[in-house]
């Protein structure tokens, strides 16, 4: 288990089994001087971008010290110093780690919804930038690929605000073996909000045949409202058993702050609003008191 900090350790390793008493084999840890202490790890995510006989890598997100600008690395964690070992990615502030074009190492979607006024990492509207693996860790002779709404093939137009990049899962909706993309946008049409889905195939992540959903989609409860931010958080995970993920979507800002979830079952033509499933807080027990925000965090 990787957890990350804001102390001096930002970053600890504690190896399985663990127990219900927190008996473990054992922790290690390392600090990162060159990012900043106030924020610390923000964000982890982890797969076996090596390939599937190797152990899990790590992706680490902070900020720079000094500028607090995004900053996210790959680290190996069977290096005890892996901080030495550190290998840059594009800034953002969210990831995730799958195989895109199923060669057996696992590829890299890092998200970043900042303009470049506020992150030089940033872009119109934001972007989503997936680096992919290889036998050492990312590969470094194969480009990443940079999207944005203004990628030919995906749904929609960069816009100022828009937050593309808000939230990114990677997992196989249509029970192909490719790993695909889902993207919150929490931020398009006055955040509003929409998440975008594009496939995986041999030769890479694909703009052919994405589709978009909104709250004003067909199937999905109730109707898209400024401030609702659907997409802040988007998941890939079977929940049926059924060998293809369903899009787990999140929109904080549903019903003044009260905040809501959506299901939507992944089939072999991608995600389907039909029978698609929502609840908030109240359904699991929470209090809206105070506008809870329910789903401004989210993982499976």
């Amino acid at each position: 288990m990787a957890v990350g900090s804001t102390g001096p350790i930002t970053l600890t390793l504690i190896n399985g089994p663990i127990t219900k008493t927190g008996a473990n084999n054992g922790a290690s840890g390392s600090r990162n001087d060159w990012w900043s202490t106030s924020y610390g790890i923000t964000h982890l995510s982890s797969g076996r971008v090596t390939g599937s006989g190797g152990h899990p890598w790590v992706v680490l997100h902070g900020r720079t010290a000094g500028t607090d600008d995004a900053a996210t690395a790959l680290a190996d964690m069977e290096i005890s110093n892996y901080n030495d070992w550190l290998q840059d990615l594009p800034g953002g502030y969210v990831s995730s780690v799958g195989d895109v074009d199923k060669d057996g190492y696992a590829d890299i979607a890092v998200g970043n919804d900042r303009e470049t006024s506020a992150d030089p990492s940033g872009a119109l509207g934001g972007k989503v930038t997936v680096v992919y693996g290889g036998p050492g860790g990312r590969d470094t002779g194969r480009a990443p690929l940079v999207l944005t709404q203004d990628t030919a093939g995906v749904p929609g137009a960069s816009e100022k605000g828009d937050r593309f990049g808000s939230g990114v899962c990677l997992g196989d909706v249509n029970g192909d073996g490719y790993a695909d993309l889902a993207i919150g946008a929490a931020g398009e049409n006055s955040a509003a909000g929409a998440v975008t889905v594009l496939y995986g195939s041999a030769s890479g992540l694909t703009t052919k045949g994405a589709t978009s959903y909104s709250q004003n989609t067909a199937g999905v409860a109730g109707a898209s409202e400024k401030g609702d931010r659907f997409g802040e958080r988007v998941t890939l995970t079977d929940h049926t058993g059924d060998r293809r993920a369903d899009l787990s979507v999140t929109a904080p800002g549903e019903n003044a702050g009260d905040g809501a979830v959506w299901s939507l079952r992944g089939t072999a033509t991608g995600p389907t609003a039909t029978g698609s499933t929502s609840f908030g807080p109240g359904t699991t027990g929470i209090s809206t008191a105070g506008a809870p925000g329910y789903g401004t965090a989210l993982n499976s």
